[in-house]
């Protein structure tokens, strides 16, 4: 027989309460902040003590499953009766369960559709980080989940509902969000669905019919490619900028003041050598961060993860390992280097380096600096970096840092398109460089690390960098004629008749040794043609003559004789021949 409790807990006696006996009982009565009066029992605690008894607002119920186990679990019910109604339910439900009217599973499926959707989405995200996941798709995975429930209603796993989460879909749209982030909604709530289906608590996932909005006809962000000009540009800004910050005016930076500006600075911090270094190591810095990302097409959190063990510089080809947990797809690839980079940070590391020395031997130097006077003390070099230690420092703000780039280098952060320029901006940039240079396909999927070449070529290639034109003027030229008679003339001047380009591939080889002559010989020196042709014989033969039964036509003195069309003859019924002319004549 089940049964129905609530859930009580020990609290401490609120400051200002009254206590008082009532059919010897200790009570305590008091209010609460906001004014209202609350009574609750008293309890004599382990310290001895008084202390209140505060109970669950909702009752638990208690009962033995079809397995033989006591399970206790809560009824979501205020109400006495109604909780006890619940475990009714539930025992009711047992006992099909033991007489084989429904199975087990099904008997799961039933118990967690009445669990809090909240307890779910906590064993959810508890498997995910146990298998791995990133903490970022953890965070996102939680955040679009939690908003989407609270927002439709969704308490437990029986109330979510295609048709209510498409109309929350429909709100949004009108609101003004975007496909991709509609899109988001879905897809996290549809893996929180897809994982109670495959843990036995659903049995279908019920957004499964939901199709997804199209993303390409609401993009709300395209992103461009950086011309070379532009790389140029913002290299020397990120360079400069660290330093000419201190030295600007009330102006804003512009890239024709960046000199003037690293000047002032200069002479403002000339009692300030330390400070004027850090700026410069900063800027050195920034620079090479974005040369790196613009020729290896890393990603910003792929980038910040790289550490000094994963690079190779000294090789015939040089790269660094990028490893599986701190990439997208989760492979881990070698990504190869130019051996321009590899020598940039062959410098860029022996800077820190250097820098790291000059650091330890001055906080040694301070330390023991009375030492020092007595007696000489041997200070060892501590410049060695250590593996571990992470290539370059990303700092979190690095979207707003490349925006700020982006002005001092005087480059618009939206074109005329509307498409803009980020930090994601450097990948695509990447891709199109590759493109523009002529690299296959293949292999650009391969540097990018895409799934397929659609990817590579759709979205990570900016056309407006390609040269089309240059690829619509390979094609041959075709002229225009007024005359059919100049038409054999003009082809054969651009390449249509007679000696091809060599830019095109030859002819196809004939397929027999029978020559025939073209109907685009038509209206030429068919003499002159048969004197230049070595076999003469042959080619008068293959004119259409009276003496040649290949053709039904006759030669003319004007030519060849326009075709006839045969009609039957009014008196003799027999057909007749009458010549067509010559200016209906037609010729494909």
């Amino acid at each position: 027989m089940g049964s129905i409790r609530k859930k009580t807990a020990t609290k401490t006696v609120p400051a200002g309460a009254e206590c008082f006996t009532r059919g010897g009982v200790r009570f305590a009565r008091w209010k609460t902040s906001a004014g209202k009066s609350k009574t609750a029992k008293l309890t004599i605690g382990n310290d001895g003590v008084e202390r209140i008894i505060i109970e669950s607002g909702v009752w638990l119920g208690k009962y033995r499953n079809a397995d033989g186990h006591i399970v206790e679990q809560s009824t979501a019910c205020r109400d006495k009766q109604a909780a006890a109604a619940v475990v009714a339910q539930w025992e009711r439900r047992v006992e099909l369960v033991r007489a084989g009217v429904i199975s087990k599973s099904e008997d799961r499926v039933a118990i967690h559709a009445s669990t809090p959707l909240s307890e779910h989405r906590h064993n959810w995200l508890a498997s995910m980080r146990a298998s791995g996941r990133s903490a970022r798709h953890i965070e996102n995975a939680e955040r679009l989940t939690l908003r989407a429930c609270d927002e439709c209603g969704f308490n437990t796993l029986r109330d979510i509902e295609s048709s209510r989460f498409e109309n929350w879909l429909a709100t949004k749209l009108d609101e003004g969000m975007s496909a991709r982030t509609r899109n988001s909604y879905l897809q996290a709530l549809s893996a929180l669905c897809e994982w109670c289906v495959k843990n036995g608590r659903l049995t279908f996932n019920p957004l499964k019919t939901i199709n997804k909005a199209d993303e390409n006809a609401d993009r709300r962000r395209v992103r461009r490619a950086m011309t070379e000009d532009e790389l140029h540009r913002l290299l020397y800004a990120a360079r400069w900028r660290p330093l000419a910050e201190q030295g600007r005016e009330d102006i804003e930076l512009a890239l024709d003041d960046l000199d003037e500006a690293v000047e002032r600075a200069r002479s403002r911090l000339v009692d300030h050598p330390e400070f004027v270094a850090k700026l410069e190591h900063r800027g050195r810095e920034r620079e090479l961060l974005y040369k790196v990302m613009l020729s290896t097409g890393l990603r910003k959190n792929e980038i910040a993860s790289v550490r000094l063990r994963d690079l190779d510089l000294d090789g015939e080809r040089p790269a660094l390992q990028l490893e599986a947990r701190h990439e997208k797809n989760r492979e881990g690839n070698c990504i190869p280097l130019r051996r321009d980079v590899a020598i940039d940070l062959k410098n860029w590391l022996a800077e820190r380096a250097q820098q790291r020395q000059q650091a330890t031997s001055k906080a040694v130097t301070l330390k023991f600096e009375k030492a020092r006077k007595s007696k000489s003390v041997d200070l060892a070099p501590t410049n060695a970096l250590k593996p571990d230690e992470f290539l370059f420092h990303v700092p979190t703000q690095l979207v707003r840092i490349f925006d700020a780039d982006l002005k001092a280098a005087g480059i618009a952060k939206r074109d005329d398109r509307g498409r803009t320029l980020d930090v994601h901006a450097l990948r695509t940039t990447f891709g199109t460089h590759l493109s523009k240079a002529g690299v296959s396909l293949r292999t650009a999927q391969a540097a990018m690390r895409h799934s397929t070449p659609t990817l590579t070529a759709n979205i990570y290639t900016d056309p407006r960098l390609l040269d089309v034109q240059g690829a619509i003027e390979a094609l041959p030229t075709l002229s225009l004629t007024t005359t059919r008679k100049d038409a054999p003339e003009v082809m054969k001047a651009t390449g249509t008749f007679g000696a091809l380009d060599s830019r095109f591939p030859p002819q196809f080889p004939p397929t027999s040794d029978k020559p025939c002559l073209s109907m685009a010989c038509i209206g030429t020196d068919i003499e002159q043609m048969s004197q230049d042709n070595t076999e003469g014989t042959s080619f008068e033969k293959s004119l259409k003559t009276s003496e040649n039964p290949m053709f039904s036509e006759q030669l003319r003195e004007g030519g060849l004789e326009p075709p006839r069309l045969a009609t039957p003859d009014p008196k003799s019924g027999a057909s007749a021949n009458f010549a067509t002319p010559a200016s209906e004549a037609s010729f494909s």
